[in-house]
């Protein structure tokens, strides 16, 4: 179709960008999830408290 200028000045283009994992997973499973912050915290912060009690 970019070949195509007839079409193309018709069509619309939307960037579709890629799900992360949590999103994945909110949007297949519908399971709401926080890993992403639990991974920050214990990279940066050596937190690992909080991810002890939810792996629990």
């Amino acid at each position: 179709m970019e070949y195509n200028a007839e079409a193309s000045r018709r069509m619309i283009r939307y960037p579709i960008i890629p799900l992360n994992y949590s999103q994945h997973l909110k949007l297949k499973y519908n399971y709401h999830t926080d890993i992403s912050n639990d991974l920050i915290d214990i990279v940066f912060n050596s937190n690992v408290e909080n991810v002890i009690i939810k792996e629990n």
